[in-house]
């Protein structure tokens, strides 16, 4: 009989990698003594004891290769204490997702609402716009709950809309209630109200039926990969198939073989002899009746029931393009039932009928309906690996026979004998491998720094300081300091610990002890804004972006030496003296006096570049193409458009939210949305009607809206913006990220147009966030709109898109819109700032330097701009 040991050994057997077969490293350092040691080397065999040592040697590399096996996961892994803050990656929610793009997209955005059961889009052809119907779960809601409903959809549909997509109105859809006249045979039941309650669950899953959400557990468990998962727009609620929504939304027909066919699924249901359907008249009693034991074997809405329910209205022009809603009414069905247990009658009771109800979940027993937490749990924390102490070293001096009294407590004292001042020298002799090798442990656990998302505060602080030379500001000496102490946190990539829990070392390390055991030999390792440390760095983040299949902009093209040349002197004369730049040496070759602090700033600049990118990727990355929140408040807060965040970004400019730009030399510019040019304006004869809930004014007019543009403002006089080559990169750039669909339209202006320009801007901004929302509940308008409102934002409008027509700023003027100004600030005589108070602004709006208050309009401030610094301007 043949028996397998299961006993647990250890392999005789080299292992595979060769870091960790140790007679394989025994081997190449035997063959490396003997070609650079074969004078003096007396003897190539293991009684040597420099070959003692050698194995020694080999026996630690290999325990350091084993290290570097452990899975990632373990030497990504935190200190348990450190381990809860641990954020080394994006998650799969974060950065796989997409903002919203098609019909569908949309679809499974808005149903991730709680409350949501359906959603139907139409889009006008006239403005591009949507129009959405949506079907509740409840049909009991107040008119306040739609409304907020209707605002958490509009809400959710701007924060991750498209860039020309927009949301025009909203309408919910009419429910068309419908009881069921049975006669249902039993056999022998135990429990009639959990039976029929299993019953009319099924029943209402065929007449009403809800899009089903998935787990993300239970689509691993099918199989599905996490990029397709995630595909798509986020969801909190549940995962919603796009197959799932090529169903009919509203059906408009009920077939009873469909719900005999469910019915059945439930055992001890033997036969169905009667099913009728009774839709409810408007007294709330059924209005058909058929012969007893009969099967109505197909219903379906005709145009007098919507009529009689009310759809032929004023906006008849949007509802009759939806259809109607079936809902199951229970509560009739139960007064309508009739059933036999084990061939005998059995009326239920009112308690009965009540329990029924109640197990139900009837929306008459529930205030709220009770909505599932994310269904992402496990992804919501980063899962770390086990914590491996890398960087924990013990000397090979511990390996060395006893007799070589190595470690003996009386090294600390005064060498003062020849023996020991020969241990002494043996010992300096094998430190210089201890520190090697202690080095080598520690920089297996700055992996985890590494590897990972960069720290944001000291790029944060990099990022805005670049910013400032971007854009031709003077750097205060507190600046340059803040600077030089950026540069001096940034991650080391060389990194060196001291040796510890041997003795001798403050023998051999003299005056250095106290600091050495600190820092080790980190500042011999790598000195702050070190060549090696910043390329170092520039790779490495460069790694991370390649993960994400993204890549910046060469340096060159960006114009970075022609724009960080101006602050040289500022920089060098605070630089502090621990960064070692060693400029005499380096002037010879480099090119000349500072040169090569530039290229370490044009490198530092990068680096700076990169790690902000990655700390922002998951808006970069899912809302790449994505518009920004009208209808938040205040303004100022929701102002950049994801696109031109995107654009921005990667031309190296941190701070994409400047405003205003006339008054300063900052980088930026304004995108405007052609389809957002609609908002406000009547729109005669485009299905869905609109001109009964937007009025028209007497002198207005339609207006010709150029479909799917962008329109791009940019300022003509910042350093870079007044580069032909860099203006060639940036349009370049724009039509690289602007989805193929769309047309971009460029316009340069000047400083004083462009004050004018943002005036005009600033005004539609405010108006845009009283835009009309339309909400209907059938025939009903839910919000009318405040005509005062309605008014500012057509005027605005208007103006705008004539200037985008004709790009003559004679249309900017501020006279036209400059009312009830809460400040001015004058430039020059016809240059003038002027803001319109709203209820929607901040008491206190920061202009340039200057600050706004609106109690106190007569006194004039004055802003002093800085002539931008030029760099071959075109």
């Amino acid at each position: 009989m043949t028996t397998t040991s299961t006993t647990a050994y250890i392999s005789r057997s080299p292992r595979e990698q060769s870091g960790q077969n140790l007679p394989l490293l025994q081997q190449q350092a035997l063959s490396a003594i003997q070609q650079y040691a074969d004078q003096t080397w007396t003897n190539h065999n293991p009684t040597d004891p420099g070959i003692t040592l050698l194995d020694v040697l080999a026996f630690i590399i290999s325990d350091l290769s084993y290290q570097l096996e452990f899975p990632v996961r373990d030497l990504m892994a935190w200190p348990e204490e450190q381990s809860e803050s641990a954020a080394p990656f994006w998650l799969a929610p974060d950065v796989l997702p997409s903002n919203t793009v098609t019909m569908t997209d949309y679809r499974r955005m808005i149903m991730d609402i709680p409350g949501i059961r359906a959603v139907f889009l139409s889009r006008s052809p006239v403005t591009d716009r949507w129009y959405v119907v949506i079907d509740t779960k409840s049909a009991l809601l107040t008119k306040q709950q739609r409304l907020a409903l209707a605002d958490q959809v509009r809400q959710r549909f701007v924060t991750e809309r498209n860039v020309d997509d927009d949301i025009a109105g909203l309408c919910f859809i009419q429910k068309h209630p419908v009881a069921l006249k049975m006669k249902l045979l039993f056999g022998p039941l135990r429990d009639p109200v959990t039976t029929l309650v299993d019953v009319f669950t099924r029943l209402n899953e065929v007449i009403s039926p809800e899009i089903p959400q998935q787990s993300l557990e239970g689509m691993l468990d099918a199989g599905e990969t996490a990029d397709l998962i995630f595909e798509g727009p986020y969801t909190e609620n549940g995962i919603i198939q796009p197959e799932s929504l090529e169903t009919e939304a509203f059906p408009q027909s009920l077939f009873a073989s469909d719900l005999i066919h469910v019915m059945h699924q439930v055992t001890s249901l033997k036969t169905v002899s009667q099913l009728i359907f009774q839709p409810l008249s408007d007294e709330g009693s059924s209005r058909l009746t058929l012969k007893e034991d009969e099967i109505q074997w197909q219903y379906q809405i005709t145009t007098e029931d919507k009529e009689r329910e009310g759809q032929a209205g004023n906006n008849q022009g949007l509802t009759e393009l939806f259809p109607r809603s079936f809902s199951f009414d229970l509560k009739e069905t139960l007064d309508l039932l009739s059933i036999e247990i084990d061939g005998q009658a059995y009326p239920l009771t009112d308690a009965q009928k009540k329990a029924i109800l109640f197990k139900y979940h009837w929306p008459e027993n529930t205030e709220e309906e009770d909505v599932a937490s994310s269904v992402f749990p496990d992804l919501e924390a980063y899962q770390q690996g086990q914590y491996r102490e890398l960087k924990k070293y013990q000397s090979l001096q511990y390996e060395f026979p006893v007799i070589y009294r190595l470690i003996d407590a009386r090294l600390d004292a005064q060498i003062d004998s020849q023996s020991l001042a020969r241990i002494m020298q043996l010992k300096g002799f094998l430190t210089l491998f201890d520190q090697v090798l202690a080095d080598q442990f520690f920089q297996l656990e700055t992996l985890k720094v590494l590897l990972a998302l960069p720290d944001k505060q000291s790029f944060t602080v990099l990022a805005r300081l670049f910013d400032k030379m971007l854009g031709s500001e003077t750097l205060s000496q507190k600046e340059v300091k803040y600077f030089w102490e950026a540069v001096d946190n940034l991650p080391k990539t060389i990194v060196s610990q001291p040796v510890t829990d041997i003795s001798g070392m403050k023998n051999l390390m003299g005056s250095y002890f106290n600091d050495y055991q600190t820092d080790g030999f980190q500042p011999d390792a790598e000195t702050p804004f070190d060549a090696t440390q910043l390329d170092r760095l520039n790779r490495g983040l460069s790694h991370l972006l390649a993960r994400y299949a993204e890549t910046t902009i060469d340096a060159n093209l960006l114009q970075y030496d022609p724009v960080l040349s101006f602050y040289l002197d500022v920089l060098e004369a605070g630089m502090p003296e621990n960064v070692a730049l060693k400029l005499p040496a380096l002037e010879a070759w480099m090119g000349g006096k500072n040169e090569p602090l530039l290229q370490r700033l044009v490198l530092l600049k990068q680096v700076t570049e990169k790690a902000t990118i990655l700390n922002d990727y998951p808006r970069l990355s899912r809302l790449r193409a994505g518009g920004y929140n009208y209808a938040g408040n205040p303004p100022r807060r929701n102002f950049s458009d994801s696109l031109k965040h995107r654009i921005l970004s990667f031309l190296g400019v941190y701070q994409t939210e400047a405003m205003p730009l006339a008054t300063n030399n900052k980088e930026g510019f304004y995108l405007t949305e052609s389809i957002l040019l609609w908002a406000g304006m009547p729109v005669p004869g485009s299905p869905p009607e609109t001109s009964d809930i937007i009025p028209k004014d007497k002198d207005s007019e339609p207006v010709a809206v150029e479909k799917r543009t962008l329109y791009f403002v940019i300022p003509d006089w910042p350093t870079r913006f007044a580069n032909a080559e860099f203006r060639n990169l940036l349009e370049e750039q724009i039509l690289r990220e602007t989805p193929a669909h769309l047309t971009c339209k460029v316009l340069y202006l000047p400083r004083e147009q462009m004050s004018r320009f943002e005036q005009l801007y600033y005004d539609w901004r405010n108006a845009m966030t009283q835009c009309p929302f339309p909400v209907w509940d059938g025939e009903a308008l839910l919000n009318p709109p405040n005509p005062e409102y309605l008014r500012w934002l057509r005027d605005t409008t208007k103006q705008l898109n004539e200037f985008f027509h004709t790009a003559d700023s004679s249309c900017l003027s501020p006279i036209q819109y400059e009312r009830k100004p809460i400040g001015q600030g004058i430039i020059s005589d016809n240059f003038i700032i002027g803001y319109r108070p709203l209820p929607v602004l901040h008491p206190v709006t920061p202009v340039s330097q200057a600050y706004i208050h609106p109690d106190n309009i007569n006194p004039v401030f004055y802003v002093n701009i800085k002539t931008p610094n030029s760099i071959n301007p075109v």
